[in-house]
């Protein structure tokens, strides 16, 4: 009992540390920008590219399932589309609801067991390396555009953190990837051997045809994204190429990835008032995209809501 309150209270101190990073990001930006224009700018916005943009962050999910069912096959857990498909909607509605960005995650996992049968360690497995496909596809993007992204950024402390993001990001997938290759010495410890086991298993998936076409998948994934919040600043008026979102978004969904704050809000009006005022947009353009950005994820998240409802009035 004494261990479950320790870990209680620490998971509400991470709460509220991330709920605080999320005001502090949100009290420097209301401090840069005048609040009253971005309000006019989403005021005004062309609802039409709205709808198109929703159409693709839709068809990201339908996508991103077929990915996710890939991987189950590859380890040997089969289940039909469609239920793997309200599984993940689930998981993207609470990834976006919840303060903890793996709150969906944990959700999909647990369908896995009580529904499919799986034991916890093939469904965390087949979760966890969903999740690594998708920051490799982002890894992947940020390298490719590296070279105009330096040319484009004069600041070095940006740079060596853009850099540091980047190498960070793929220097744990690869840690984690050759678990079984570290010292026999660290072995004994328990969090060791569930890496261990994930590390093999992960390796057979990534290797293999299956893991090519997730990668490929998950390019196709992020550039969705892109062309989504191109999309968006069009319906704003704004005057922004796209490659120009191509050089930015991809590195605030990496940062977003990180669990400093409530669902990556704050991080991501951030990231993106710098980035796109290196393309010269102003604060307040900036911050109305990223808001209506957050806000077009939050809708397509309602289905998940709506589904998770369902299970529990019908007892799915």
């Amino acid at each position: 009992m004494s261990k479950m309150k320790t870990f209680l209270t620490k998971k509400n101190g991470l709460i509220l540390l991330k709920a605080l990073i999320t005001c502090v990001f949100f009290v420097l930006i209301y401090n840069k920008v005048d609040i009253n224009s971005t309000v006019d700018l989403l005021r005004n916005v062309d609802t039409l590219f709205v709808y198109f943009a929703l159409i693709v962050a839709i068809l990201e999910v339908l996508i991103a399932t077929v990915r996710w069912v890939i991987i189950l096959n590859r380890l040997e857990i089969v289940i039909p589309y469609i239920v793997a498909l309200r599984y993940l909607w689930m998981g993207v509605f609470f990834n976006q609801a919840l303060p903890s960005s793996i709150g969906g995650d944990a959700l999909r996992g647990y369908f896995l067991c009580k529904h499919e049968g799986c034991s916890v360690t093939d469904a965390t497995i087949g979760v966890l390396l969903d999740r690594i496909f998708g920051i490799l596809g982002l890894v992947i993007l940020i390298v490719s555009a590296s070279s105009m992204l330096f040319e484009l950024i004069a600041d070095p402390i940006i740079r060596w953190g853009l850099f540091f993001s980047v190498v960070g990001a793929f220097g744990v997938i690869t840690m984690v990837m050759a678990a079984d290759f570290m010292p026999n010495k660290w072995m004994h410890w328990k969090i060791m051997q569930g890496i261990l086991i994930f590390s093999t298993t992960g390796r057979r998936v990534i290797f293999s045809y299956y893991g090519l076409v997730s990668i490929a998948l998950s390019l196709v994934i992020q550039l969705s994204f892109v062309f989504a919040v191109w999309l968006l600043a069009n319906g704003m008026g704004l005057n922004i190429e796209l490659i120009d979102v191509f050089l930015v978004i991809p590195i605030t969904n990496l940062l977003m990835a990180l669990p400093i704050s409530i669902a990556g809000w704050g991080v991501r009006e951030g990231v993106m008032i710098t980035g796109l005022g290196y393309l010269g947009v102003n604060p307040e353009a900036a911050l109305a995209l990223s808001i209506l950005y957050g806000l077009l994820m939050l809708v397509v998240a309602l289905p998940g809501l709506l589904d998770w409802l369902w299970s529990k009035i019908f007892k799915f």
